[in-house]
Order: structure tokens, then C-alpha cells, then sequence
């Protein structure tokens, strides 16, 4: 798969985006979006939620959001499982609302890989182990080479999904 062919669908960059605007006051939400390149910030006025766009634009927001906050508060990891809620969020607005309905955690855990390629067209999510009595699950998020700062990303989206499968107070592991 070459670079190009690399890329995710456009609600990723809407909810990042929106993560930003709800998440930080005024004078954040414009240090933050000034550090984004300027081509990139003129196609987030456009971006069509279901169009495809490469990996490297969503990674230079979310390289935003991480510099902002390995500069004030070291708040990085937390900042991005925020982004990744915010993300699962939109997407129990469309297509999730329904499958979590019907869903179980070990179902779930089964239909990651899918859930993942349904909006990224690289890499690869899998949960390799899912012990219900201990209930934990081994994920592994491969193959993203620049896709910076996407593993927590998708952690926060497990874990928006797993609290919503009705098992409040899940954490992520590192």
C-alpha cells in the first residue's frame, strides 16, 4: 500500500476538530489550530465526513493537540483517549448506535479489525485475548507507521465503546 492509498474518513478529522473546539477555551483552541499547517486547516472547513483523507493530515492535528499539551500540563495520553471518545461519540451518532445495541464485549473484541477498516484504510486493530471473568482485552494496533499519536486515539475509542456495552469505569493500559 503505498502513501497515498494510506488514509481515514473525514469524520475522524470532524471529531478531532470538534474535540478541540469543546475541550479548550478560545486562546487554546487558536494556539492549537495556528500550529496545524495551513493546508490542512483550509481543508477542515470542507472535509466531507464520509470522503477519504490521508493519515498524515489527521496526525498533524492530533501532533497539535500533543504539543499543546507536552507543553502545559503533560496531559498527552488523556488528551487523545479524548480525542478517540470524541471520535466513537460521532460514530454512535451513525452506524455504532445500532451495533452496541447488540453487541457484547466478546463480540466486540471479535469485530475490531472491522470496525477499524470500516473508516481507516491502513493498519490493523485486533484484540488477541478477551477474558470476560478478569475483563480485559489485549489490543494491539499495527502497521500506522505515521499515523502519530493514533494508539491512544483508538484506545479512547475502545473504551467510549466497551463503557457504552455497559462496563463504566474501563482504562487503557500502555
Amino acid at each position: 500500500m503505498s502513501e497515498n492509498d494510506r488514509t481515514s474518513r473525514g469524520y475522524m478529522v470532524t471529531s478531532t476538530v470538534a474535540y478541540i473546539e469543546k475541550t479548550y477555551d478560545d486562546a487554546t483552541r487558536q494556539r492549537i489550530m495556528e500550529s496545524v499547517p495551513h493546508r490542512i486547516r483550509e481543508m477542515v472547513r470542507t472535509v466531507n465526513k464520509v470522503g477519504w483523507y490521508p493519515v498524515e493530515d489527521v496526525a498533524e492535528i492530533l501532533r497539535a493537540i500533543g504539543a499543546h499539551h507536552r507543553d502545559t500540563d503533560g496531559k498527552i495520553v488523556e488528551a487523545f483517549e479524548g480525542v478517540g471518545r470524541s471520535i466513537a461519540e460521532t460514530a454512535t451518532n451513525t452506524f455504532l448506535k445500532l451495533i452496541l445495541r447488540l453487541l457484547t464485549p466478546s463480540l466486540f473484541a471479535s469485530k475490531m479489525p472491522d470496525f477499524w477498516a470500516r473508516d481507516n484504510r491502513c493498519g490493523e486493530l485486533r484484540c488477541h485475548a478477551y477474558n470476560a471473568d478478569k475483563k480485559q482485552m489485549l489490543v494491539t494496533l499495527s502497521n500506522v507507521k505515521g499515523y502519530d499519536c493514533i494508539g491512544p486515539v483508538a484506545a479512547g475509542f475502545i473504551l467510549f465503546a466497551i463503557e457504552n456495552l455497559g462496563y463504566p469505569k474501563v482504562r487503557a493500559k500502555y
